[in-house]
């Protein structure tokens, strides 16, 4: 699942990816979020931040095998 620092066409290194498994996540994002480091998913009550967290764990078990905690306060 890891991706190594790449080039881009101008030649500036982009961030690892990991890949969510979400297809219009990853395409918006390029690849996914930066690996390896954390990401603030922020918003109002009901504008879908659960969903998209449980769909990023349900997603990386399923389809990549990893394992994930989901923590809601």
């Amino acid at each position: 699942m890891a991706r190594k620092k790449k080039q881009d066409e101008s030649g500036l290194t982009q961030l690892a990816k990991c890949p969510t498994g979400i297809k219009g996540l990853d395409d918006i994002t390029n690849g996914g979020l930066p690996q390896g480091r954390p990401t603030l998913v922020a918003g109002a009550a009901g504008c879908g931040k659960t969903l998209l967290a449980m769909e990023f764990i349900a997603r990386g078990a399923m389809e990549y095998g990893e394992p994930g905690v989901f923590v809601s306060f």
